[in-house]
């Protein structure tokens, strides 16, 4: 049976919606990922997260998919991108929670 992600509220190192994203990445490849899923991966806040980041999606992907846990992704994230502040991750928490579907 196809599944959602985990929640947007799964935090790693205080960061929500990184854990899902990373979920969705995983799921997909399993081919264990619900079908209305597949259309914005790499998009919609996957793109806005790695941007924010300053990573590529599918480079970020394909080190997801080699293994390793989400802390470590993150740090890879933070490490080779951009790593986030205490101010930043107030940002991007309130706007996670408070995203909807129509604003973009």
């Amino acid at each position: 049976m196809k599944q959602v992600p985990i929640s947007v509220y799964q935090e790693i190192h205080g960061m929500m919606y990184f854990a899902r994203m990373l979920d969705k990445m995983r799921k997909f490849a399993a081919g264990e990922l619900r079908e209305d899923f597949h259309e914005h991966l790499s998009i919609g806040l996957d793109g806005i997260c790695c941007d924010f980041l300053h990573v590529d999606y599918e480079t970020l992907k394909a080190r997801v998919l080699a293994g390793g846990t989400d802390e470590e992704h993150l740090q890879w994230c933070y490490d080779t991108g951009h790593a986030l502040s205490k101010k930043d991750l107030f940002v991007w928490n309130s706007l996670v929670t408070k995203i909807g579907w129509r604003d973009r």
